[in-house]
C-alpha cells in the first residue's frame, strides 16, 4: 500500500519487473492475503531504514561540532591580530539553498545592515539639541493685525447704466407753485387741493414732476405714437409714505387727459386687492371732472366670466388689477394692449417675487411690439439684475429717482454684504419715526400677551401731540401668521379689559370673510375721541395701506429688513411728522441678535438732534423699561393671566 522510503546509499533490492508492475497496474481490489503480506514486508523495511538514519545523523552532528571548534579558533586569532570597530557586527551568511523562496528577504536584510553600518554616528551635541528643555512659560505670539474696514464706492451693477436723478428732503414745495409753472392742468390742481386736501408737494413728487413730466409733455407734442419710447422708463425708490402713488399718477393723468378716444392706455398692477381699492380711490379723486374711465379687476368682486363680458364692452382708459387677473384677461382676449402707453408696477419687489401664471413673461410678450413706458415703484426697489432683466427696461432711457442722505451720499452705493451703521443702510426709514425695543427675558415668554396688554395701556395713556387734539390712537399689531392672529385676538380682548375699557381690539385675517375684514377696518379707522383702536393683522396690511396710524407694534419680528420697512411705513406717512412710534418686542437674546444682524444693519435713518425730541424719547424708554420688568409668578397679575389662559386652552 505504501511505497518504500528512499535512503541514499541503501539498496532496497527491488526488482525492476515488480516495480514496473506496481506502477502500471493500480489495484482497485486486493485480497486479504496480499494486503497482510505487504504490511509485514513494509514494517520490516521501515524499521531497518530508521536505524540506519539515526546512525547517519549522529555521525553528521559529530562532524559539525569539529568544524565549529575549528572556525571559532580561527576567528579568535583574527580578532586579536586585527582591530575592528566594536559597534559593527556580522551575521552569518545562510548556506545557499536551492529553490529557497526566502532568499530575497535575506538579501534585503543584508542591504539594510550594510546601510546602517555606513551611517555616521550621532555626536553628543546633536543629541543634546534634540532634548533641549524649555521653561513652562507661554510662547511669545505675534501681535494681532486688524485690517481697516473698507467701504465699496462703486455703483451696483444692476443700476450702473441707469440715469440717476437724486432728490433730498429740502425739495418740498407747494402745488400752487407747480401749477404756476403750467406743469399740471387746472383740473388736476383743483382735485389735489379740494378733493385730496393736499397743499404741499412731497420731495419725490417734486423731482418727478419737474424732471420727467416736461420731457414727457415735449415728446407727446412731437409724436403721439412714440412719445413713451423717447421719454423712457421710470424707477422710483423712495421710503414708505413719501407719496409714490401721486408721483406716478400725476404725469400719467396729465397725458391721458389730452386724449380724444377712450382706449386702454394705462395698466396699474398691484400685489393685493386691498391696495387696488386704495389706488382706485386716489385715481378717481384725481380724475374727477374729466372723461377718463377707470376700472378695477379684483378676484373676489365678481366671477372671471362676468368680468370678461364686462371688459369686452367697456372702453376704459385705466385698469387697476392684480397679476393673476391680468393674465386671465389677456388669455381670454377681453382686453388688448395694442394702444397701451403706461405700465405701472407698484410694490414691484413683491410683484417680481410672485409667479402667478408666469405673469411677467406673459405681460412682456404682450407689449413686445408696443411702445410702453414702465413705472417700477417700491420702497425697497430690487437690485437683483435677473429680476430687472425680466422687465425689458429701456436700455438707453431709464430714469432712476433716488433719495440723497444728509451727508450727500447716494443710497445705491451701499452694498448688502457690508456691515453697516445707521448711516450706511440700504432702506430709508421715514423722518418722523421713533423706534423702541422692548426686551423680555426668555422665562417670561409665556407672559408675552400680558406684556402686550401693558404696552397698549401705556400707549393709550400717553399725552396727545399738538396736531392730534382728540387723542386718537390707532395701533397696528403685526404677527407672522393667521393662526397667531386667531389665537391672540380673543386673549388680548380679555386682557385689555382688565387695564382699560377704552381699548378696542379688532382683527383681519384670511379666515374672515371680505365683509368681516372690511367692517373691522372701518371700525378701526373711526375717530373715537380718547379711544385706542388696535388692529391685529399679518403682513398683508404692511403694503401701501394709507391710514392714520400712530403706533406700530412688531409682536413677531419680520423675517427680513424689507418686511420691516413696509410694516413700520404704515405710520409717519406724508406730512404727519409728529406721529410714528415703533415698538419691537424681543424674547431673550436670540431675537435681538437676529434683529441686529438681519434687519437693523440694512436700515437707514434720518438724524434727529432736536433736544426736545431726545427728552421725549428718554422718558418713553424709561416707561417702557418699567412695564417690561419680570412678573412675579405668584402675584395677582400673573395668577389672573394664568386663569384666563386656562379658559382658552380648554
Amino acid at each position: 500500500m505504501f511505497s518504500a522510503r528512499y535512503t541514499p546509499g541503501v539498496d532496497l533490492n527491488i526488482d525492476d519487473n515488480s516495480s514496473s508492475n506496481k506502477l502500471n497496474k493500480f489495484p482497485f481490489k486486493r485480497k486479504r492475503e496480499d494486503s497482510s503480506s505487504e504490511s509485514e514486508s513494509s514494517s520490516s523495511s521501515e524499521s531497518e531504514l530508521e536505524e540506519e538514519e539515526e546512525e547517519e545523523e549522529e555521525e553528521e552532528e559529530r562532524e559539525d561540532e569539529d568544524v565549529e571548534m575549528n572556525t571559532s579558533e580561527k576567528e579568535h586569532e583574527e580578532n586579536i591580530d586585527s582591530s575592528i570597530d566594536s559597534t559593527k557586527f556580522f551575521t552569518p551568511e545562510p548556506e545557499p539553498l536551492e529553490n529557497n523562496k526566502h532568499n530575497a528577504i535575506f538579501e534585503r536584510f543584508k542591504q539594510t545592515i550594510n546601510l546602517q553600518d555606513s551611517l555616521p554616528e550621532e555626536t553628543e551635541s546633536v543629541k543634546q539639541q534634540e532634548v533641549e528643555l524649555h521653561d513652562l512659560t507661554p510662547i511669545p505670539q505675534p501681535s494681532k493685525v486688524y485690517l481697516p474696514k473698507l467701504r465699496d464706492t462703486f455703483l451696483n451693477e444692476s443700476w450702473s447704466h441707469l440715469n440717476k436723478i437724486y432728490y433730498d428732503m429740502t425739495q418740498e414745495t407747494e402745488w400752487s407753485k407747480i401749477h404756476s409753472q403750467k406743469l399740471i392742468n387746472d383740473t388736476l390742481y383743483d382735485n389735489l387741493i379740494n378733493n385730496l386736501k393736499f397743499d404741499k408737494v412731497m420731495p419725490v413728487q417734486t423731482t418727478i414732476i419737474e424732471n420727467y413730466l416736461p420731457i414727457l409733455l415735449k415728446n407727446y407734442a412731437i409724436s403721439k405714437s412714440t412719445y413713451t419710447l423717447k421719454s423712457g422708463d421710470v424707477l422710483i425708490n423712495s421710503f414708505t409714505g413719501s407719496g409714490k402713488t401721486l408721483a406716478y399718477s400725476i404725469p400719467i393723468l396729465e397725458i391721458l387727459m389730452k386724449r380724444k378716444l377712450n382706449k386702454l392706455r394705462c395698466v396699474i398692477v398691484l400685489p393685493t386687492t386691498i391696495l387696488i381699492q386704495q389706488v382706485y380711490t386716489t385715481i378717481i379723486q384725481l380724475a374727477k371732472n374729466s372723461d377718463l374711465i377707470v376700472a378695477t379687476s379684483k378676484p373676489n368682486s365678481m366671477s372671471l366670466k362676468e368680468e370678461t363680458e364686462k371688459f369686452k364692452n367697456l372702453k376704459m382708459d385705466i385698469l387697476i388689477t392684480t397679476p393673476g387677473r391680468l393674465v386671465d384677461h389677456l388669455n381670454s382676449q377681453s382686453i388688448s394692449f395694442k394702444d397701451l402707453k403706461f405700465l405701472v408696477m407698484d410694490e414691484s419687489d413683491k410683484l417680481l417675487n410672485q409667479s402667478y401664471q408666469d405673469w411677467v413673461n406673459v405681460v412682456m410678450k404682450a407689449i413686445k411690439n408696443v411702445n410702453v413706458s414702465k413705472f417700477v415703484v417700491s420702497a425697497t426697489l430690487t437690485k437683483n439684475t435677473e429680476k430687472l432683466e425680466l422687465l425689458k427696461l429701456n436700455p438707453t432711457r431709464t430714469n432712476l429717482f433716488l433719495l440723497k442722505d444728509d451727508e450727500g451720499e447716494e443710497q445705491e452705493n451701499i452694498e448688502e454684504n457690508e456691515v453697516k451703521t445707521h448711516k450706511d443702510g440700504i432702506y430709508q426709514l421715514p423722518k418722523g419715526l421713533q423706534e423702541y425695543n422692548m426686551k423680555l427675558k426668555f422665562k417670561d415668554s409665556i407672559y408675552k400677551p400680558l406684556f402686550l396688554a401693558r404696552l397698549l395701556n401705556l400707549i393709550h395713556k400717553k399725552t396727545s401731540n399738538s396736531n392730534n387734539t382728540k387723542n386718537i390712537k390707532r395701533v397696528l399689531v403685526f404677527v407672522n401668521s393667521n393662526q397667531s392672529s386667531l389665537r391672540l385676538t380673543p386673549l388680548l380682548v380679555k386682557l385689555v379689559s382688565q387695564y382699560n375699557e377704552n381699548i378696542n381690539v379688532y382683527s383681519t385675517n384670511s379666515n374672515n370673510s371680505n365683509l368681516q375684514n372690511k367692517q373691522a377696518l372701518e371700525s378701526f379707522n373711526e375717530d373715537n375721541e380718547n379711544k385706542c383702536n388696535v388692529l391685529i393683522t399679518t403682513d398683508i396690511m404692511s403694503r401701501g395701506i394709507d391710514l392714520l396710524i400712530t403706533d406700530v407694534i412688531n409682536y413677531n419680528l419680520p423675517i427680513s429688513s424689507q418686511q420691516y420697512v413696509h410694516r413700520i411705513g404704515r405710520t409717519a406717512r406724508g406730512m404727519n411728522k409728529d406721529i410714528g412710534n415703533i415698538y419691537n418686542i424681543f424674547i431673550g437674546n436670540d431675537d435681538y441678535k437676529y434683529y441686529s444682524k438681519q434687519i437693523d444693519r440694512y436700515l437707514k435713518r434720518f438724524n434727529n438732534n432736536d433736544t426736545e425730541h431726545k427728552t421725549i424719547v428718554s422718558a418713553n424708554e424709561t416707561q417702557l423699561k418699567e412695564i417690561s420688568e419680570s412678573l412675579d409668578e405668584r402675584g395677582s397679575e400673573a395668577l389672573s393671566y394664568k386663569h384666563i389662559l386656562k379658559e382658552f386652552t380648554k
